[in-house]
């Protein structure tokens, strides 16, 4: 299996966000030789709930749009990756076939969000997620 690994710059794109709804995404061509189906988490995966996530299928297309979701970590560094980990294995069970490449994409910076007593509450981290598989 392959990785990629992108980061969005948050602080960048939200100041140049037009109005509206916050969607980040990292938008590539997609590559000449590459007409491969890519398949892209569309919406935030639900923890603990035991939903599959919702996969959008990219074939064909110029470009290959990966939608960056927020995600609210605990504070502790230990237990905020517990959580990212507990998202990739969600991630790995819905797949039928092998993952071939997993395009991974973060935003930064992770944002604090603090409480009134000014101690953590949680991180925010963005969240981005392709799949291409074996044939």
């Amino acid at each position: 299996m392959q990785f990629r690994i992108s980061r969005v710059d948050i602080k960048q794109t939200r100041a140049n966000w037009p109005g509206g709804d916050f969607a980040p995404a990292l938008v590539l061509p997609r590559a000449k030789k590459d007409n491969s189906a890519w398949y892209v988490i569309d919406q935030p995966i639900s923890l603990n709930t035991g939903a599959v996530p919702s996969w959008a299928l990219a074939v064909g297309d110029e470009y290959i749009r990966i939608p960056l979701f927020s995600y609210n970590l605990p504070p502790q560094a230990d237990m905020a990756l517990a959580t990212i980990m507990q998202i990739g294995l969600i991630c790995s069970q819905a797949p039928t076939k092998s993952v071939n490449t997993a395009h991974i994409v973060t935003g930064n910076p992770v944002e604090l969000v603090y409480n009134a007593d000014d101690s953590v509450y949680c991180m925010t981290s963005w969240l981005g997620i392709a799949l291409t598989f074996e044939d």
